[in-house]
């Protein structure tokens, strides 16, 4: 569900927000938001500061949502959502296995931090989780080879595809 909202100026008596509709008292140009609550918490998208502008922003959020067009955002740990995206996975069970080889070393490097935080800097910190569990097996009996640089595309391919 979405409805919007006015954030009115400092030096406005109705200074914070107030409903869109409640104009009383108004000394500013406020800006007017589309608080959505479709994810669970509030979220403010910015709808503008003209009152019809801002009256059609909020159909149109309202369309996508309803039409499924609009991408509801998860605030979900990356080790939680990998086990719940592997449980899913309905292809062949040998993709699944070597899906499941990246989902544990990208589980090693992410962690418990949220799918949505996930930067750059992670995704080497992945690759180096690949090379570093590699070398480790090669120092335990087997002989020590080199991560290729094949192997870490197809890690990336797999943890893209995800």
């Amino acid at each position: 569900m979405a409805s919007l909202r006015s954030r009115h100026q400092k030096d406005c008596p109705r200074f914070q927000w107030t409903k869109f509709d409640d104009r009383k008292d108004c000394a500013c140009q406020p800006k007017h938001y589309i608080a959505d609550r479709s994810q669970g918490g509030r979220v403010w998208v910015s709808a503008g500061s003209n009152r019809t502008e801002a009256r059609k922003a909020l159909a149109v959020h309202e369309g996508k949502l309803a039409s499924g067009q609009h991408a509801i955002i998860q605030s979900i740990a990356f080790n939680v959502w990998a086990d719940e995206w592997l449980a899913s996975f309905t292809g062949k069970e040998s993709t699944r296995r070597g899906y499941a080889v990246t989902m544990e070393y990208a589980k090693r490097a992410f962690g418990s931090k949220k799918v949505r935080d996930i930067r750059e800097i992670d995704v080497r910190r992945f690759l180096t989780v690949v090379r570093a569990v590699n070398e480790k097996e090669a120092t335990e009996g087997k002989p020590a080879e080199r991560v290729s640089e094949a192997t870490l595309a197809r890690h990336l391919r797999q943890l893209k595809v995800t």
